[in-house]
């Protein structure tokens, strides 16, 4: 099976990072392809409509050109951007994930998105808690999930590679960013998604070195990102102790307080009366 992996001409550390980690990962069926990412200046000189930026223009039409590959090929495949992270549990998951028939009832499955809602949170922590219990992971649908975001890695199943580029027709300018504009068409039940959990892939380092120190406008960035590397099959919350260190001049003392109260209900041993 094919992974498409978008990737800048410049970004050649980038590039070197994803086929390593890929390398070490897959599984004997799997092959990995990269597609050259679209330029902002490719949008410019192109003179692309819509009122996103150009880099958010390129975004969704390095996508766009990938799912157009897939329906070509008429295969299954997995859409990747190259800060996608793959761990031991990876492409045995996606293996185990494509033979059951039931993932025909998705015309795309996510293998991660960003969650910004503490409920969704929680939720997400409960599952994976039951998960480490009994080892069966579940496709949940998008539609459900009112404010997801990111498409770091997706697999667009052959027959709904079509569905996606007529609704990329349907819309002759470029006004929302890609993932945006992905989570519309699911909400609108335009196209049938959901995402596999607990996640089988995340977010790479390179994601987080450029945040890692936040300032005010990026701590919710990396908020969410730290917690899609805490909540993903591979990932364990040790791991970050030092990162999450980095919010202490943050938080306020109230925050600090319901943040106690939230760490006692999500625990694994909490009981509700």
């Amino acid at each position: 099976m094919d992974c498409f992996y978008i990737n800048l001409d410049a970004e050649t550390h980038r590039r070197a990072a994803v086929q390593e980690n890929f390398n070490r990962f897959r599984t004997q069926n799997w092959d990995l392809t990269r597609f050259p990412a679209v330029t902002a200046d490719e949008v410019v000189a192109e003179g692309v409509d819509g009122r996103i930026r150009p880099a958010e223009k390129a975004c969704l039409l390095s996508h766009r050109r990938i799912i157009a590959e897939i329906a070509r090929r008429g295969d299954d495949a997995l859409v990747a951007e190259d800060d996608v992270l793959f761990g031991p549990s990876t492409f045995v998951g996606l293996d185990a994930l494509l033979r059951d028939p039931a993932s025909n009832d998705w015309d795309v499955i996510f293998t991660d998105v960003g969650v910004p809602d503490i409920p969704t949170q929680y939720h997400l922590v409960r599952l994976k808690q039951e998960f480490q219990k009994t080892g069966q992971s579940r496709i949940i649908d998008l539609r459900f999930l009112p404010s997801f975001f990111g498409t770091t890695a997706y697999v667009v199943k052959a027959g709904a590679a079509e569905k996606a580029l007529s609704c990329f027709a349907e819309n002759e300018t470029l006004d929302l960013p890609y993932d945006i504009f992905m989570r519309r068409l699911v909400h609108d039940a335009k196209i049938k998604a959901g995402v596999v959990f607990p996640f089988l892939t995340s977010v790479a380092d390179n994601s987080l070195a450029s945040n890692i120190q936040p300032s005010t406008h990026e701590v919710a960035d990396v908020a969410w990102l730290l917690f899609r590397r805490m909540i993903w099959t591979d990932g364990a919350c040790a791991d970050f102790a030092e990162k999450l260190e980095h919010f202490d001049d943050h938080v306020d003392a109230d925050a600090k307080a319901f943040g106690k109260i939230w760490s006692v209900i999500s625990d694994r041993n909490f009981l509700y009366k």
